[in-house]
């Protein structure tokens, strides 16, 4: 299952991805990931050298996507901030 949850941007405009999340892309400290904005402006990180189609390849298949509304009211956000 694809999980979302809020990260905080450091001083030095840093971002740590959770050891789960890290275990899960079997991602290591040195490791290197590209990272780019989507059409809907979400970051994607992907490491670098897969495409997001090899990362998941196995993984069950989304049953039905989110509105950003409802994943803001999911995180119990209001008017996107």
């Amino acid at each position: 299952m694809l999980t979302m949850e809020p990260l905080v941007i450091d001083s030095r405009g840093r971002i740590t991805i959770p050891r789960h999340m890290r275990e899960r892309m079997r991602l290591r400290a040195g490791d290197r990931v590209v990272v780019h904005a989507d059409a809907t402006g979400r970051l994607v990180v992907t490491p670098a050298g897969l495409e997001p189609d090899e990362l998941f390849a196995g993984q069950p298949s989304v049953a039905r996507s989110l509105s950003l509304a409802e994943i803001d009211a999911a995180l119990g956000m209001q008017d996107g901030s």
